[in-house]
């Protein structure tokens, strides 16, 4: 819409620029966020077709990783281009791409976004075509993940022959959809951020990008942040048992914890698994870490009161209803 393009749109998230999760436009153009939780990815029969990753996630849906990459095969199959992230093992590993994308590789890439430097709230990266350096563009959202996400829609606007000069235009007017990494604001002097991770390599990211913050001291606030403490919302019980390990792993690099209520998205409970059995691997890993468990969101009001303290920065994660 920045470049008067205006595509009919369809995304997962809430667009600051449309204050919704979509846009009816009035050309041929027609963007679709699509997922893998349910396997209608297979009904899509996209002009460009664009891979990010493949990681198994929706365990509720997929029995194993193998299942998964079945059902992206077929969606790679049904675009009539394909776009695949090189830095991805499992799809370099198992798609055959028409076009690569990369923050990590130049060589033998269609397109690529290397970055030259990151202060927690924007990334200074070099962009090449066909190996050509072409321009150094300023991404003003973090995370290298973004800078992933970026470089597959510049990968994408090319291909659709868009000019590389009007996307540059429109990148200084990235802004990150609602509930991922969302400043909240202050509250008693702490530092509020709320995020929609709710699988281990998603609570990764968020967490290297608070922490990237802390570090370098480039803050969204007058605050400058000195700790972090992340609150955790496990989502699905399904999920929780097969990744809870791997939650432990991520939520380690905090410097507090909280680990509330296990959100059910309908799920049945699992005897055995909840946001203890999580703290209870957590402790295992880290036993120095200060971890709480709080049964209900009573007791949960009172830790974060009691046990937090200013200048903190607070990493909200969940896809439930922990959201601000």
């Amino acid at each position: 819409s920045i470049l008067k393009k205006d595509p009919t749109s369809v995304i997962g998230g809430v667009v600051p620029l449309y204050r919704q999760n979509y846009n009816i436009g009035n050309n041929d153009l027609f963007v679709a966020e699509a997922d893998e939780s349910d396997g209608s990815l297979v009904t899509y029969n996209p002009t460009i077709g664009v891979i990010t990753n493949i990681e198994l996630e929706h365990v509720d849906y997929y029995n194993n990783l193998e299942d998964l990459i079945k059902i992206m095969k077929k969606f790679a199959d049904n675009s009539q281009c394909l776009i695949g992230n090189f830095d991805c093992q499992n799809i370099k590993d198992n798609l055959h791409a028409d076009k690569w994308f990369s923050t990590k590789k130049i060589t033998n890439m269609d397109f690529a976004l290397i970055p030259k430097k990151s202060n927690g709230c924007e990334i200074i990266a070099d962009y090449y075509e066909q190996e050509k350096f072409i321009d150094i563009i300023k991404v003003p959202i973090p995370g290298l993940h973004n800078l992933s996400n970026t470089i597959a829609a510049i990968a994408a606007c090319r291909t659709a022959g868009t000019l590389f000069e009007e996307i540059k235009k429109g990148i200084d007017f990235l802004q990150l959809p609602k509930r991922r990494f969302d400043y909240k604001g202050l509250w008693k002097n702490r530092l509020l951020i709320e995020d929609y991770a709710h699988h281990p390599s998603e609570v990764d990211a968020a967490i290297s990008m608070a922490s990237l913050m802390i570090k370098t001291k480039n803050n969204l606030s007058e605050i400058s942040p000195k700790r972090l403490v992340t609150i955790f919302q496990p989502h699905r019980f399904s999920r929780t048992r097969k990744f809870q390990k791997e939650f432990a792993k991520s939520l380690s690099k905090s410097d507090l914890v909280f680990i509330t209520p296990i959100y059910s998205a309908g799920e049945d409970e699992i005897k055995g698994i909840n946001n203890f059995s999580i703290g209870n691997e957590l402790k295992k890993l880290k036993p120095n870490l200060e971890v709480y468990t709080p049964s209900n969101n009573q007791e949960f009001r009172i830790l974060v009161n009691e046990k937090t303290i200013e200048k903190d920065l607070i990493l909200i994660m969940g896809a439930g209803d922990i959201n601000i």
